[in-house]
């Protein structure tokens, strides 16, 4: 995960990674190498919507599983993402998604 922006929408609040606009898998590769990601794997994950009062997030998801991690993003366990951090609601259908053993 990584920490917003200070200013604009969810300022300061955790997100997992993203990029505006869709991205095919050539598309996520390169943009995985732009944050020094050593890809082990990649699948298709879920696609959310999420509707604030000014704006729709039309959202599609890739789980990549990486090497290891890279200083770039904070590399959090299962609890401290559902515990620990303040994820907004945006992002709820792709944490679900990344522990689905948890949401049966």
């Amino acid at each position: 995960v990584r920490k917003r922006p200070d200013r604009g929408v969810l300022a300061r609040l955790w997100e997992f990674p993203n990029v505006e606009g869709e991205l095919d898998g050539k598309a996520l590769l390169e943009q995985a190498g732009q944050w020094n990601l050593r890809v082990r794997s990649v699948e298709r994950s879920v696609c959310a919507r999420h509707i604030f009062t000014h704006l729709e997030w039309k959202m599609s998801g890739w789980k990549i599983v990486c090497e290891e991690p890279v200083p770039l993003f904070r590399w959090v366990t299962e609890r401290e993402l559902r515990e620990e951090l303040s994820l907004p609601s945006a992002w709820k259908a792709f944490a679900f998604a990344a522990f689905p053993e948890e949401n049966s």
